[in-house]
């Protein structure tokens, strides 16, 4: 199995995240899972520049980069996947 996950670090508001590690799903294939990652990868990517945020990595597994102290609004998000064994 292959897992699609992000990891989310950072400020949003009065809440703050360290190292919080979500499964978004759960795919047969690398194939599979690849297709999810670079769905998000494009999403962030067509939502276009806009001097607060920045993309780091490949389009299957990169970071959202986020700086917008302003708003209070601060910290990383990691799109990645990992192979599970099989217990």
């Amino acid at each position: 199995m292959f897992a699609v996950k992000f990891e989310r670090d950072g400020q949003n508001i009065k809440r703050y995240y360290n190292h919080e590690v979500f499964t978004d799903s759960r795919h047969e294939t690398r194939e599979e899972a690849e297709k999810v990652v670079r769905g998000y990868y494009r999403d962030f990517v067509n939502d276009g520049p806009d001097g607060r945020t920045r993309i780091e990595g490949t389009d299957t597994d990169f970071t959202v980069i986020t700086d917008n102290p302003a708003a209070r609004i601060t910290g990383t998000l990691h799109f990645y996947i990992e192979e599970e064994g099989n217990d």
